[in-house]
């Protein structure tokens, strides 16, 4: 239904309130005359190939995952399509959202924006905001199923096996895109390194936040291999990844529009 008031001519109306209550329907006598759904669109398709080959899919698949995971409020995914902003995954307060199928698909439901002002070839926007966060523990020999963000620590977990020995943990985390190998050594309890009989107790854990071995970001890299191993006296362990906040915005041409129907 479009409306005119003052200067705004045939405007279509997207909301209603009565106080604080939004309207759901409006009726002349038996006809049901807003919304009328059938001049908005329901889903439209990303192409989201022009992410391959850039560091900005690293963005992508880092904002996809961390959204999914229920982060909290300082994480999301604000999609400007058709003049209307939406949330895509998750919403927070009066925002619209969007459904977004993991692949390329975003689906508006009732509340998409205007036919005419979302074609096919046209560009929209999505701004991502991810605040730090820590990864699952990885052991052995994985995969992590995010790319490396510059800025990104590692932390290494390990614990002792026997009194009076020393514990480590070897480790190795690299790119399988590029085979960049961001992460690489071992590290061991102090006493070992000084050469002295330590006093520590069976299975006292002990957390190290290693330095980088390289610290770039790689172009079309989307996940990463992990090795890692107990050293001397070492029990159980691990390395968990300290993935940094960031904020940015990407551009995305539409490939395909799907009318309400």
């Amino acid at each position: 239904m479009r409306k005119t008031i003052g200067k705004y001519v045939r405007r279509y109306l997207y909301d209603k309130r009565l106080g604080e209550r939004r309207v759901v329907a409006i009726y002349r006598d038996s006809e049901k005359i807003w919304p009328t759904l059938s001049d908005t669109v329901y889903s439209c398709v990303l192409d989201v190939n022009e992410l391959e080959g850039s560091v900005n899919r690293a963005w992508w698949l880092h904002a996809l995952d961390a959204v999914s995971r229920g982060v909290g409020s300082e994480c999301y995914m604000k999609l400007r399509a058709g003049g209307r902003e939406y949330m895509l995954g998750a919403t927070f307060g009066n925002w619209y959202l969007a459904e977004y199928d993991g692949r390329a698909t975003v689906v508006f439901g009732d509340n998409g924006p205007l036919w005419e002002k979302l074609q096919p070839g046209d560009e929209v926007s999505v701004e991502l905001r991810v605040p730090a966060r820590e990864s699952a523990e990885f052991e052995g020999q994985c995969v992590c199923y995010l790319p490396y963000l510059t800025n990104t620590r590692m932390r290494v977990v390990f614990h002792k096996g026997q009194k009076r020995r020393w514990a480590g943990r070897r480790f190795r985390v690299t790119g399988q895109a590029g085979g960049v190998v961001h992460y690489g050594g071992s590290c061991e309890t102090s006493e070992h390194k000084r050469g002295k009989k330590t006093r520590v107790l069976p299975g006292n854990t002990h957390k190290w936040y290693n330095r980088v071995y390289d610290n770039s970001m790689v172009a079309g890299e989307t996940q990463l291999d992990i090795d890692t191993a107990a050293i001397g006296s070492g029990g159980g362990g691990g390395v968990t990844f300290l993935w940094p906040g960031f904020m940015t915005r990407l551009r995305f041409k539409v490939s395909a529009v799907t009318r309400h129907g």
